[in-house]
């Protein structure tokens, strides 16, 4: 692996984590209701999976951050099937994308 390798890895893996952030810092109230917020997190959760985005704390961090996002969403009346179909959703979407982009 190169120098540029290596830094173009290091700003894709910057980039992802801010959006990351970004994501979990928005008030998902305003712009998503909360399947869709769980949906977000659910994906970033597979994507790290498959693609070993972020260190082991922040994938802890995620993880949580998505099973607060799915209480939410079973408290606010999103059946329970249905987030078992956004949840696979957001798998097969992070499948879908490689790693390096």
């Amino acid at each position: 692996m190169t120098i540029r390798q290596i830094a173009l890895r290091t700003q894709t893996r910057a980039v992802a984590a801010l959006l990351a952030v970004a994501t979990l810092a928005a008030p998902g109230g305003a712009f998503a209701g909360p399947a869709d917020t769980y949906y977000e997190r659910a994906f970033v959760v597979a994507a790290d999976a498959r693609c070993n985005l972020f260190q082991p704390r922040i994938g802890s961090a995620l993880g949580a951050a998505t099973a607060q996002a799915r209480g939410a969403a079973l408290r606010s009346g999103v059946a329970a099937a249905d987030l078992t179909d956004v949840a696979y959703r957001a798998r097969a979407r992070a499948d879908a994308v490689a790693c390096g982009d």
